[in-house]
């Protein structure tokens, strides 16, 4: 049985939802709470962090500026899915195309880019998401989305498909970028396999199988620390200050076991962990000043022994 807080890097088969994996984690003995840290496509596989029990309060925190992914997109055909689940709505012929066109045309998808979400998507409209739309029928105005794709290489070249590794900010359609390249080509393109292998600071070889996951004797055995994956710097709180830490008021420079640098302390915004006797994970805090100077004000207590 697990009670404790903790996270597992879960490695989520295609078919499955991300709220599949979430509602198998929490009929584990010991669960009672679960959150992911961003959806993956029911199709796709790969990185899934998943968040236990009051480590759930920790995913607004977690590093996630950036995902990465390899695809294949398969060129000369549309669906309303943009993906080969969908109802197919045209088949072109591939254009003559060399590699080094092809460069030339994925160029135009690195850097900051507008995207058009799909309506087979999760984003909402009016309350509802465009998935919800789109299985009654419905095609509604979509706004497009500024995202950054900070990567995209060309790995292979093989007509009518294309191999790309991205890195991109959260919030890109993969799908969408296939759309897009096929219609760079007049041709159309979908997304035909996508894997995630990179969800922030979690990585593919890391990420536990549901075989894995099913197979520990404890779920505390697999669990990561859910500090771990923050990139924080760690203040030690006083013993004299400990029960002001826990009930979440404001502590001063003086509450601490380290002397902070001045430099550190000039760092607007800064957010810091803060730790009790024994490691216990007490908060993240932000740097602050009021009338009685430079104090760490609680942003979320959590009071974990980790």
């Amino acid at each position: 049985m697990s009670k404790k807080a903790g996270i597992i890097n879960v490695f989520k088969p295609p078919g499955m939802t991300s709220f599949d994996v979430v509602d198998w984690l929490q009929k584990f003995p010991g669960v009672h709470r679960a959150g992911h840290t961003g959806t993956l496509d029911p199709r796709a596989a790969g990185v899934l962090p998943v968040c236990l029990n009051k480590a759930t309060k920790i995913i607004q925190f977690l590093p996630g500026d950036k995902k990465e992914y390899r695809c294949q997109i398969e060129l000369g055909i549309k669906t309303d899915t943009l993906d080969k689940e969908g109802e197919v709505l045209a088949d072109s012929e591939l254009p003559r195309l060399t590699r080094e066109e092809l460069e030339e045309i994925l160029e135009k998808f690195r850097g900051e880019i507008e995207q058009l979400p799909p309506m087979y998507s999760a984003v909402k409209k009016d309350g509802k998401r465009l998935y919800e739309l789109a299985r009654s029928g419905e095609k509604v105005k979509r706004e497009p989305r500024e995202v950054t794709i900070k990567n995209l290489e060309l790995i292979d070249f093989n007509p009518p498909c294309l191999t790309l590794d991205i890195t991109c900010s959260p919030g890109t359609y993969i799908r969408s970028i296939a759309r897009d390249i096929g219609e760079e080509l007049d041709c159309g393109g979908i997304l035909s396999f996508l894997i995630r292998n990179a969800s922030g600071n979690f990585t593919l070889d890391s990420a536990l199988t549901f075989t894995r996951i099913a197979a520990a004797k404890k779920l505390d055995d697999i669990m990561m620390d859910p500090t771990e994956p923050l990139t924080y710097p760690e203040l030690n709180v006083k013993k004299k200050a400990v029960e002001q830490a826990v009930n979440g008021n404001l502590l001063p420079e003086e509450a601490f076991e380290e002397v902070i640098p001045e430099s550190d302390l000039d760092e607007k915004d800064q957010r810091f962990i803060i730790r009790g006797p024994e490691g216990m994970f007490i908060s993240i805090s932000r740097l602050s000043k009021d009338e009685t100077g430079r104090v760490f004000k609680p942003e979320r207590v959590f009071n974990l022994w980790v």
